[in-house]
């Protein structure tokens, strides 16, 4: 009979052993010895432990000022366990740490947010602009240099009546349109001389020799110089002028 009454007893206990045995091989595979006084923290625990932001430690990291992390299984979201962490607040300088109300200076972006970082943190600030002094057009050393014949004829004739119709300009520096069909080779040689003093004209225009203003009115393109241009004809008076270049008269046959 006393068997019988152990049999019994030990038959209700496998249940009670079993959630025993359970519980007790949960508590040690879940908090395990010393992990409840050092509990891996993330970004967040981290940020509000040091007053700063999140971001703020993930440039940290990215800069290699961090320790590494105890944990990297998600690459997103590393975690350190506290005392690892302590232990490097404790030797930054508390200048070094901004404060949360502090903006996110330029460039500082959150790389592990899928945002490209930028190669270059923290940028110095770049000087302001001085104000532009007002720029006076450059006086040519040479003037013959890099002017030929044609340039220095047009100076001349500018400088000589103040301004001067484009018209009348080409007329006086070329012969008359020869008479014909404008096949033969008269012709060719007063196409080709036209072209030339209107690129010289423009050329002059770029180098802010000359200036000009178009009168819809009348038709007409004056062209006048420029105070460079006035400055460069005074020192042309003392370039001789080439006996072969004259001015034509519109009204003296063509030489060809």
């Amino acid at each position: 009979m006393k068997a019988t009454c152990f049999t019994a007893n030990i038959a209700g206990l496998p249940g009670t052993l079993t959630g025993m045995i359970d519980a007790s091989t949960h508590s040690t595979q879940t908090h395990p010895a010393g992990e409840a006084e050092d509990p891996l923290v993330g970004y967040q625990e981290m940020a509000q432990r040091a007053g700063v932001t999140p971001a703020t430690l993930r440039r940290y990291r990215r800069l290699r000022q961090l320790p590494a992390p105890d944990d990297a299984s998600v690459p997103s979201q590393p975690r350190w366990r506290r005392s690892t962490f302590e232990s490097w607040l404790a030797t930054r300088p508390s200048s070094t740490l901004r404060t949360r109300v502090m903006p996110r200076p330029p460039g500082d972006v959150d790389v592990e947010a899928n945002v490209e970082p930028n190669p270059y943190p923290n940028p110095e600030p770049e000087p302001e602009p001085e104000p532009a002094e007002p720029s006076t057009p450059p006086e040519p050393s040479e003037p013959s240099e890099s002017l030929n014949e044609t340039y220095i004829e047009i100076l001349r004739l500018v400088v000589g009546s103040g301004s001067v119709d484009t018209t009348d300009l080409r007329a006086a520096l070329s012969p008359p349109p020869p008479v014909g069909d404008g096949r033969n080779r008269a012709h060719r040689v007063w196409r080709a001389r036209q072209l030339e003093l209107f690129e010289a004209l423009h050329e002059l225009r770029t180098r802010g020799l000359l200036d000009h203003a178009h009168d819809v009115s009348a038709g007409q393109d004056q062209v006048f110089l420029t105070p460079a241009g006035r400055a460069l004809a005074a020192r042309l008076r003392d370039i001789p002028r080439p006996e072969q270049q004259e001015l034509y008269d519109s009204s003296a046959p063509s030489p060809l």
